[in-house]
């Protein structure tokens, strides 16, 4: 496994697929799990007494769970559309399209967190919503490839062990990196919330 492993990894396009994950997985260590939680709640004037009121329909609720309504929504939305994008995924001959394309809508709305201002917590759930959804439309692209890349299933398997060694890893360093910027801002001159609005960036 190991030799074909080294050997699958002088290709281009394999490097290339593995890291892919080493940059996809920040965006759940740093947003999903780690940075954006904290910052949403920061929003709220009281997060525990939250009143939404969207187009004339207003609810009680509190910030943590409009957290995880927002996260609920994308996942939900995604689960909803990946047959289709599964499908087109296996049979699109311009998958690589779609995932650039995907790509690039889930890191604008993603930076787009940045400019999120206290008290636009439904601004930040809608923006978070779409940036959620594209990068698991992008997956199901990214994960597309694989049997491009690999003619047998112990290819596939070093191939894809070796993307998500890699994932770890850049996920881990992109969190470490993030953490120190939150928590020593000075370093940088910058506020604790503006150092979390680099992060996303």
């Amino acid at each position: 496994m190991e030799s074909v492993r080294k050997t699958l990894l002088g290709r281009r396009g394999v490097l290339a697929w593995c890291f892919y994950d080493w940059a996809n997985s920040a965006y759940v260590t740093s947003i999903v799990t780690a940075l954006l939680p904290v910052y949403y709640l920061s929003l709220f004037i009281d997060k525990n007494n939250v009143v939404v009121d969207l187009l004339g329909w207003q609810w009680h609720t509190s910030g943590t769970a409009l957290w995880s309504y927002s996260s609920g929504f994308y996942m939900l939305a995604a689960a909803a559309a990946a047959p289709v994008l599964g499908a087109m995924a296996d049979s699109v001959r311009g998958k690589r399209w779609f995932l650039g394309g995907f790509v690039l809508v889930g890191s604008l709305f993603t930076a787009g967190l940045a400019f999120v201002q206290p008290g636009q917590y439904l601004i930040c759930s809608l923006v978070y919503v779409v940036s959620g959804f594209s990068w698991t439309a992008a997956n199901i692209f990214y994960d597309g490839f694989l049997p491009e890349l690999g003619d047998e299933p112990a290819q596939m398997e070093a191939i894809s062990s070796a993307g998500f060694s890699l994932g770890y890893l850049g996920g881990g360093l992109m969190l470490a990196a993030n953490l120190v910027m939150v928590s020593k801002p000075e370093w940088f001159g910058l506020t604790t919330a503006a150092a979390a609005r680099w992060c996303f960036v």
